[in-house]
């Protein structure tokens, strides 16, 4: 089982998380609206120091400078949420993540269609909320050769369950392993996630 741990802030955070072995790191970029926002000169530098994890850009209806600010970055996966203007993946070129609300899949043929989308992202109708959905919303994409990833609302609690009742092949979390403040990442809780996620 594929882990994102996404919301990465600062460089010793990173750095302990990757010595656990995600498979990604997920930074929030060009949003400020969100409390893990980082700037793209802040995961510039972090991406540096830890080559061994995909790292991967997480937007919100990026523009096309952005995304291109991504790839000079060197970030190995762009994922997009809200509205994107489907003309602008001719002239990505790192693979992309497609992330979709629970009910909200009328572009979901392109994207299954879409060479350069490597993964799915089923996500709770408000993303980073913290709240799990209803997974019989998630289409079956067996038949595709797309990664379905799994968000929202996960922990290491109820992981376990999340993955019998989905099969995905890759978990993502955030808010489930941030600290009790909401500042940073919770290192115990993040070795817990991924220990859950793949036993």
């Amino acid at each position: 089982m594929e882990v994102k741990i996404c919301g990465i802030r600062t460089l010793d955070e990173a750095k302990k998380i990757s010595d656990l072995n995600p498979d990604y790191l997920g930074f929030v970029l060009f949003f400020p609206k969100s409390k893990r926002n980082i700037s793209i000169d802040a995961a510039a530098t972090i991406i540096k120091a830890v080559p061994a994890v995909k790292k991967v850009a997480v937007t919100v209806s990026p523009t096309l400078e952005q995304i291109k600010k991504i790839e000079y970055a060197r970030f190995d996966i762009l994922q997009i949420h809200g509205d994107f203007d489907k003309s602008l993946i001719k002239d990505i070129n790192i693979p992309i993540i497609r992330a979709f609300n629970s009910g909200n899949l009328e572009d979901l043929s392109f994207y299954i269609n879409n060479d350069k989308t490597i993964g799915l992202l089923f996500d709770a109708p408000d993303p980073g909320s913290g709240k799990t959905f209803d997974y019989n919303m998630i289409p079956d994409i067996k038949d595709s050769n797309k990664k379905l990833f799994l968000s929202g609302g996960l922990n290491s609690s109820n992981v376990r369950k999340a993955i019998q009742t989905v099969n995905p092949h890759a978990v993502d979390v955030s808010s489930g392993v941030e600290n009790s403040d909401g500042t940073g990442k919770d290192i115990i809780l993040v070795e817990e996630f991924i220990k859950a996620a793949r036993s």
